[in-house]
């Protein structure tokens, strides 16, 4: 005869006062429908859950934030320990938690640690498991070609430096660190021809950027290409006749140069002829945080740099501004410096022309590179460091 399994100390008790135990759970299920059901109290309750939610979001955060500060202060040793212990715990496992950022900014800290102590297969390894973590994200490729370079590369970049570049630059064409670096691997190899291509296909990529234009007290954000080419833009910014006022630009940050700014009064009924068009001296510009680099040209030194134009009174007022204006992707010396004798070597002489006629050089690749992490997107959950240095 079978012997039964010993019962549970707890069982006796549960089901001596089940009934109790029922009712108490359908009292609790009836008050939480109730509550739900009466508005203030569940908003109320919603905003405690989320706030609750939150705080306990923002410990691993913390977290994250201490582990980037022991690598910054250089406690290598320590924060390897520590940021492999919290790999482990992390809760986002894939990029659609909450926290795949920070998931990120522990792998990419975690890695710096490792290479800092030697560990270059233990650095590596982990900057691939960044970019396994999120493959459509074009910084973790850049980081592993950063680091391969770092790790690897001998008397001239390494190719696994290279691939991960050229596939950063897959996602984002526009990304000027990695242009210099995969320009860089060509160049040391006499490759001049990736070279000439990579550079075209950086000023020919595709990038909007706003631009404010403000008439008066009126403003419109529009949209502009920055690839060194003009482009011919029509505004409805509207002032009311007779009143002097100031015309400006902001591009962000972008350096640009422009050709021509009209501003266009209204149609009169009864009266023959196209609306009056009076053209803005461009020269005679006013500006905040730009230089002059040519004629009607100039560069950007910060975010918000702004070029302004006086607009006198017009008799019939304005209802629309004309503008014909570029915007440049920012290059830096160095990566010129390859590129020109690229174009050399292969004899385009008119190939170089029209690639210098669409660059303008900024002074430095810190000051380049800065050019591109002024969007919102650009930087959007790096946190801490957001630059491309803490690669």
């Amino acid at each position: 005869m079978t012997q039964r399994p010993d019962r549970p100390r707890w069982l006796p008790a549960v089901r001596r006062y089940e009934r109790v135990l029922v009712r108490a759970y359908l009292g609790a299920v009836a008050l939480l429908l109730l509550a739900f059901a009466l508005a203030p109290v569940r908003r109320r309750g919603l905003t405690l859950a989320e706030r609750a939610i939150r705080v306990w979001e923002h410990r691993w955060i913390r977290r994250v934030e201490l582990g980037e500060g022991l690598v910054r202060a250089g406690r290598y040793q320590e924060a390897a320990a520590y940021l492999a212990r919290l790999d482990r715990q992390f809760p986002a496992r894939d990029t659609r938690h909450a926290l795949d950022k920070e998931r990120e900014r522990v792998l990419v800290a975690l890695g710096r640690s490792y290479a800092e102590l030697g560990s270059k297969q233990r650095a590596l390894d982990t900057y691939q498991r960044l970019v396994a973590f999120d493959p459509r994200d074009y910084r973790n490729y850049f980081a592993l070609a950063v680091m391969s370079n770092r790790l690897l590369a001998g008397w001239a970049p390494a190719p696994e430096a290279r691939d991960a570049f050229l596939q950063a630059l897959r996602i984002n064409p526009s990304h000027l660190p990695s242009v210099r670096g995969a320009i860089a691997y060509y160049a040391a190899r006499g490759e001049f021809a990736e070279v000439v291509r990579l550079y075209q296909s950086y000023l020919d990529a595709y990038l909007l950027q706003d631009v404010t234009v403000r008439l008066g007290d009126g403003f419109t954000v529009m949209s502009a290409p920055a690839d060194g080419e003009f482009h011919d833009y029509e505004l409805r910014l509207a002032q009311p006749a007779g009143r002097a006022v100031v015309l400006s630009l902001e591009t962000g940050g972008f350096s640009l140069g422009v050709e021509r700014v009209e501003v266009i009064g209204p149609l009169r009924a009864g009266v023959a002829g196209a609306a009056t068009a009076t053209e803005l001296p461009v020269g005679r510009a006013e500006t905040r945080a730009l230089t002059r680099v040519a004629a009607n040209t100039w560069r950007a030194e910060a975010g918000n740099a702004m070029l302004a134009l006086p607009v006198l009174a017009q008799p019939d007022g304005v209802v629309r501004v004309r503008l014909r204006l570029r915007l440049f992707k920012p290059t830096d010396p160095t990566t010129w410096q390859m590129v020109v004798p690229a174009y050399h070597n292969r004899l385009d002489e008119a190939g170089l022309a029209a690639a210098a006629a669409r660059t303008l050089l900024l002074p430095s690749v810190a000051a380049a590179d800065s050019v591109l992490l002024r969007p919102w997107w650009a930087t959007e959950g790096l946190g801490a460091g957001a630059d491309d240095t803490r690669y």
